[in-house]
């Protein structure tokens, strides 16, 4: 009986931690060094960002490449 009520209390709080929002970061704040990763990073963002509706969802994504 212990068991199970202990497996319970265990489930429940890791659902409550799953359903906390996360804060949103800022990747170059986080990461203030200035190297080639930040570097091809920044320059990653500066495309624009391309959108696609398949079956109800929008997705959203950055087309790289020739």
């Amino acid at each position: 009986m212990k068991l199970k009520i202990s497996f319970i209390i265990i489930l429940v709080l890791i659902l409550i931690l799953y359903f906390i929002p996360a804060k949103k970061t800022d990747f170059f704040k986080t990461y203030p060094k200035k190297d080639k990763v930040s570097d091809n990073l920044k320059e990653l963002y500066k495309d624009t960002i391309k959108t696609i509706t398949v079956n109800k969802v929008e997705w959203k994504y950055y087309t790289t490449g020739k």
